[in-house]
């Protein structure tokens, strides 16, 4: 379970009317879901791959994005501007195609890291609210999926390795 190089990374994240996609080169493209074409592109949104592109969660005029820049940016998809920048530096992000989770009312993000620490964010302060470090024993987490039913995380490492935290 590891991330192969040379591999494309895309991640697609979709609306109601709209998809969009985080690239390589560090934009993220928006399509139209009806007539399967770009709407609007926003380039060097990061200055590195985009390894995570998802809406937030309970707003739909948002999108999330994380890169191996190692920032988070949140977009407004009204005016296709950057509205907040995060990042801390107990985070590495491992590979290309690192997801990172979202709170089900986007008030924290959960950013795996390569030296296995889980790192959830406050987004409000920019601080860090919690680090796990134990579980995952300095494997790199690839990847975390925040439920939006529930207060979980779950996240892989490159092991294998899933971990559910709450």
């Amino acid at each position: 379970m590891g991330c192969a190089s040379g591999v494309f990374s895309l991640d697609i994240a979709t609306s109601d009317a709209v998809t969009c996609s985080g690239h390589r080169d560090g934009s993220i493209k928006f399509w139209s879901i009806k007539e399967g074409k770009i709407m609007h592109e926003i380039k060097a949104v990061h200055e590195a791959s985009i390894s995570s592109c998802q809406y937030m969660p309970g707003n739909a005029n948002q999108v999330i994005t994380s890169s191996r820049d190692q920032t988070v940016k949140v977009v407004d998809v009204r005016n296709y501007k950057v509205v907040q920048t995060l990042s801390n530096e107990n985070w590495s992000s491992y590979c290309d195609n690192s997801l990172i989770g979202v709170s089900p009312q986007g008030k924290y993000v959960a950013l795996p890291s390569s030296n296995g620490k889980l790192i959830i964010l406050n987004r409000d302060s920019n601080k860090v609210e919690t680090i796990f470090d134990k579980e995952h024993k300095s494997n790199a987490i690839v990847s975390v999926d925040w439920s939006m039913r529930t207060s979980k995380v779950a996240s892989i490492d490159t092991k294998g390795t899933i971990v559910i935290w709450s």
